[in-house]
């Protein structure tokens, strides 16, 4: 008697991808707040629709304030300026400008405190401005006529310069502009995401940034350089508009949390140094936890007094009986030797 054979049984459907799947729907039909940075709390939706958010700004800052200025040396050498010139106009008064204002830019905003956050009042007012520059850059000529009219030749303080020349000093002016507009969106951006992104998922967040950043990159290189000589002018115009846009809505949609009051500044001398006055070992004080990440086994805390922040080790935590504290919650600490509270 010949036994049937039996059909094998069908392979099991991959654990990883049900698993992610079960996760991604459990995230969007959530009604309950399950993520927290700060004093904000989202559900799963809420969360993805800020990283939808955040990754409109990033494509707005890499493709359209990043890849398309890199025109700008092309249209200067087509102008008739040197090598010097160019770099002079397009690296060192950049890199000058981020070496003078963005320590300051970086602390004003730290110590901001409104009823918008401390990041995004900086990009609401000055992504408008970036994108206004980016549009005059492509009316360059239209604003050179405006001052030299059908002069082939004119003069400025007594000294005469070419049509051509006056062009360029235009061209020149308007960069120049455009790099004091753009340190502020530059320096406080990046600031953004560390208080706004739950600190579990910053890092798949920032791998979420690097592939826009990339596609953008892409998208340039295919579809925009290859025309940027022929059609300069629509190009920044079409750029300036879609960045002053894409960055008020993404600074509309975006919502900081509340911060903790900023530490006071104990010396107050003017200048671009301060020395924190650091904290006196071996006393109780009242503190607010800055920020602390259970993974990485560390945080710091801002004291009551003004004195500099203490670091705050997982075991002095694990001490007291806690595993984990959430920023912004008030505790009192004994400041040991090396800042640690």
């Amino acid at each position: 008697m010949t036994t049937p054979a039996v059909p094998p049984p069908n392979p099991p459907e991959p654990q990883f991808h049900r698993h992610l799947g079960q996760r991604i729907w459990d995230w969007l039909s959530q009604t309950r707040p399950e993520f927290q940075v700060g004093t904000l709390q989202y559900t799963g939706r809420r969360m993805l629709m800020v990283f939808a958010w955040l990754l409109i700004g990033d494509f707005c800052l890499m493709m359209l304030d990043t890849n398309i200025p890199e025109i700008l040396p092309l249209k200067l050498k087509s102008l008739g300026a040197g090598d010097t010139t160019n770099a002079f106009l397009n690296k060192t008064i950049a890199y000058t400008v981020v070496f003078l204002l963005a320590p300051i830019v970086s602390v004003r905003s730290d110590r901001t405190r409104t009823r918008w956050g401390r990041r995004i009042p900086y990009l609401l007012w000055s992504a408008p401005f970036v994108g206004l520059f980016l549009v005059l850059i492509g009316h360059y000529e239209s604003i050179a006529n405006l001052f030299a009219g059908n002069a082939t030749e004119l003069k400025i303080l007594g000294v005469a310069i070419s049509r051509s020349t006056l062009t360029l000093i235009v061209l020149a002016v308007l960069i120049i502009g455009w790099d004091f507009a753009n340190i502020f969106v530059n320096t406080v951006y990046y600031y953004l995401f560390n208080d706004v992104v739950p600190a579990k998922y910053l890092s798949r967040f920032l791998a979420l940034f690097r592939i826009v950043s990339s596609l953008a990159g892409m998208a340039y290189g295919k579809w925009v350089f290859p025309h940027s000589m022929t059609h300069f002018k629509p190009i920044f115009v079409i750029a300036g508009i879609a960045y002053a846009i894409g960055f008020l809505i993404m600074c509309i949609m975006v919502r900081e949390g509340e911060y903790p009051p900023p530490p006071a500044n104990i010396d107050r001398r003017p200048g671009f140094f301060r020395e924190d006055t650091p904290p006196v070992p071996g006393r109780r004080v009242d503190a607010t936890v800055k920020w602390f990440n259970a993974s990485k086994g560390f945080g710091f805390v801002t004291m009551s007094d003004g004195t500099q922040d203490a670091f705050l080790p997982m075991a002095i935590l694990r001490r007291a009986g806690f595993d984990d504290v959430r920023e912004g919650s008030l505790i009192t600490c004994e400041v040991s030797a090396g800042a640690g509270a």
